[in-house]
């Protein structure tokens, strides 16, 4: 799956070209509705529905990186609050919350704010 990750203001250091995340990435097709299921005193439930929304989704994608994609996947995480992703499923705007280094691999977390555009 190719990875995208760009600025949302245009900024000629803020983009990062993944061709092929790892196969450990995870998030990148779960879902979840906001429901809860509450007991009550006559020993039944009642359950409420909010929906689905892509706010509730966080991606942690993993990648083999060189030194010029790793700087850059630093400085995007040290420099923006929000970052425009592009996978396969669609465009959605992220906050990038945490990096971590093992090795040649690097694993980011991303929390979904919203979904720009949708594929398929």
């Amino acid at each position: 799956m190719r990875f995208i990750l760009t600025t949302i203001e245009y900024d000629p250091d803020g983009v990062v070209d993944i061709e092929k995340l790892d196969a450990a990435s995870e998030g990148l097709e779960d879902r979840t509705r906001r429901t809860t299921v509450t007991k009550t005193l006559d020993g039944g439930v009642v359950s409420e529905d909010g929906g689905f929304a892509h706010g509730d989704r966080a991606f942690t994608v993993r990648m083999r990186v060189n030194s010029a994609q790793s700087a850059k996947l630093k400085y995007l995480l040290e420099t923006y609050p929000k970052l425009r992703v592009s996978l396969t499923e669609g465009v959605f705007i992220v906050a990038p919350a945490i990096l971590t280094y093992k090795g040649s691999y690097v694993t980011f977390r991303l929390n979904v704010l919203e979904s720009e555009a949708l594929y398929g």
